[in-house]
């Protein structure tokens, strides 16, 4: 099973793998992985992982499981693999597949996803927060500006959560308050206008139900945010 695994893990196919490693064979590797390595198994390993560390002493000298971040990194698709890539002038011109990955402030991966390198990454930040399998109880996460938008700030707070991103250009973005600005002096000039409060209760319980389906997982973020 460990042998299917680094053969996943490497990018070295089952073939080479089983070349390399005598007393093993590429029949015996590929009926492991087509019968226990699925994205869903892989998920359930990787939540034993967290939760092991969770529950040992030391994990808390780096914090309590409580916040976390996420981020994509940008991995090139070559050879055989090229057309599986799509192609993001951020990265450059050669196509590639982004992976999303959340880690808590314990240093532990709890969720990590393939991703479309040419969505914003806003697209995948509640997915982790929602459908991880593991015994974390995030309380606030961070990320880079590309992971928020008005609309995943405004369900991380219906759904129970801290939204702290670390925003780029931050005086030039604009706030948007429920009435007059006279309670918030020291923000003024950070201020763009009100909030059409009417249109928020008219459609509440639009509001309510989308979160709710969200966190149900009848609904996964990343196909409503489309």
């Amino acid at each position: 099973m460990l042998t299917t695994i680094l053969a996943d893990a490497i990018n070295l196919g089952l073939t080479k793998m089983a070349e390399s490693c005598p007393g093993t064979t590429y029949a015996k590797l590929a009926w492991l992985q087509a019968w226990h390595t699925r994205d869903e198994t892989y998920s359930t390993a990787l939540a034993e992982l967290v939760n092991a560390q969770f529950r040992h002493p030391f994990a808390g000298h780096w914090g309590d499981g409580t916040t976390s971040s996420s981020d994509g990194q940008n991995f090139r698709t070559a050879s055989k693999a090229k057309s599986t890539g799509h192609i993001n002038p951020k990265y450059g011109s050669s196509p590639g597949r982004t992976f999303y990955t959340h880690i808590s402030d314990q240093y532990a991966p709890f969720h990590t996803k393939v991703v479309n390198v040419g969505l914003r990454d806003s697209t995948y930040v509640l997915d982790g927060l929602l459908y991880h399998e593991s015994d974390l109880r995030i309380e606030e996460h961070y990320t880079d500006t590309a992971g928020f938008t008005d609309h995943v700030f405004a369900l991380m707070h219906l759904l129970g959560f801290r939204f702290a991103p670390r925003i780029r250009d931050l005086g030039d973005t604009k706030l948007y308050i429920p009435k007059g600005d006279a309670a918030y002096d020291a923000l003024k000039p950070m201020i763009g206008g009100t909030l059409n409060i009417k249109h928020v209760r008219a459609h509440w319980d639009e509001i309510l139900r989308l979160a709710t389906s969200i966190k149900g997982s009848d609904a996964q973020w990343n196909e409503n945010s489309r």
